[in-house]
């Protein structure tokens, strides 16, 4: 057990690696708490251990989040702390990234160049753009990385991420048992995650609390999954002062490690009460297991969409509509709330397309906004 305070996480891959069916590592939780951080040393160890034999892919989701200078510096952390000065015995100081590779290197005072090594210990991917890496082969890679796995924004609707994910697995895995993959986020959209839903987990892990972890699997295949919700740093992070507001949410959670559910969606203003006769219409949203019951509400000359949870069951009428992601033929269900099919249709578009929809909280909130972006996600 590392006596950091920060999260390390061979605290439970040590353990949880002596399962070879276990091939998929799944960490989320609170930002900078140290995940990127001992993942990159995990990679560094491994690959000094095996005598510079075996390597690792790191992956984002788009190509272009390895823009700028975040490829150049992922290893920066390890350089500035002497790590990488330490794990090679002094042969080596910093990182050197170049054509999606990076190497170990040395700044030689006397001659004044950089020294490198001539083979590289990690690769840079990107799962959009993966059929790049179709003609390659990588047979001495043990390990790939999924950075920020946890987005409010994927590529494609429903499961067409999940899908390029399993496509670049596959491409590096090859015909190998010892590949496995791990996948690190913040805990920043509750709902939508391709990686979870594409798993078949996500309930299960949204009633994960931080500090737990749970290794899946099913009747079906050897096929295990390792989920680790993490700690906050232990006496939390010396930024935390910059988010200590009075009675505010959204700075509260992004030091909890909870899930950080932002507002998207308006409340009702206090004190308005919704009468059974206001409500002219109702229609459904159905995300996930989540069904919520949008009611169009009339008082006076307003009118707007009140969005809430539905707790009992859906008793379907055939004049009620129903809006979800999943294939339907019956002619009440739809799937995009913002397309024009009939009048109604027009009316309920136009709600969300004047700010004209409450929800009931801001879990309500993330619930249908999570709809809203895997319904228009870009392609």
């Amino acid at each position: 057990m590392s006596d950091s305070k920060y999260f390390d996480i061979e605290d439970t891959m040590s353990e949880l690696e002596k399962d070879p069916d276990i091939r998929y590592y799944l960490y989320f939780g609170e930002r900078s708490a140290g995940k990127s951080y001992s993942t990159s040393m995990k990679i560094l160890k491994h690959y000094i251990k095996s005598n510079g034999q075996r390597v690792a892919g790191i992956a984002r989701r788009w190509d272009d989040d390895w823009g700028s200078n975040v490829a150049a510096t992922y290893f920066s952390a390890l350089e500035a702390n002497g790590e990488i000065l330490r794990l090679t015995d002094g042969v080596y100081d910093r990182v050197w990234y170049h054509s999606h590779k990076w190497f170990l290197a040395r700044y030689d005072e006397e001659t004044e160049k950089l020294i490198k090594h001539p083979e590289p210990f990690a690769y840079a991917f990107a799962i959009n753009t993966w059929e790049k890496t179709k003609a390659s082969q990588y047979p001495n890679m043990d390990y790939l990385v999924l950075e920020e796995f946890i987005s409010h924004h994927y590529v494609g609707a429903d499961l067409a991420e999940f899908q390029l994910f399993l496509n670049l697995v596959s491409t590096l895995a090859r015909d190998r048992e010892e590949f496995k993959v791990i996948l690190l986020g913040n805990s920043i959209a509750k709902y939508g995650n391709p990686y979870f839903r594409g798993m078949g987990i996500e309930n299960k892990v949204l009633r994960m609390e931080p500090g737990d972890t749970v290794v899946f699997s099913n009747d079906f295949n050897k096929l295990k999954i390792a989920v680790t919700f993490t700690d906050p740093p232990i006496g939390g992070k010396k930024s935390d002062i910059l988010f200590d507001f009075t009675d505010n949410a959204a700075a509260r959670q992004i030091t909890s490690g909870e899930w950080q559910i932002e507002a998207h969606f308006p409340s009702l203003p206090l004190g308005t009460r919704i009468l059974p006769k206001d409500i002219i219409y109702k229609y459904y949203i159905v995300y996930t297991d989540n069904i919520l019951q949008a009611d169009i509400v009339r008082q006076g000359n307003s009118v707007y969409t009140y969005v809430h949870r539905k707790t009992t069951e859906l008793q379907e009428r055939p004049q009620d509509l129903i809006f979800t992601l999943e294939p339907d033929i019956r002619p009440n269900v739809r799937r995009n709330i913002l397309k024009v099919y009939d009048k109604i249709s027009e009316k309920i578009a136009k709600f969300y397309k004047t700010d004209s929809v409450y929800c009931q909280d801001a879990e309500v909130g993330e619930i249908l906004y999570s709809y809203m972006e895997s319904m228009v996600a870009p392609v």
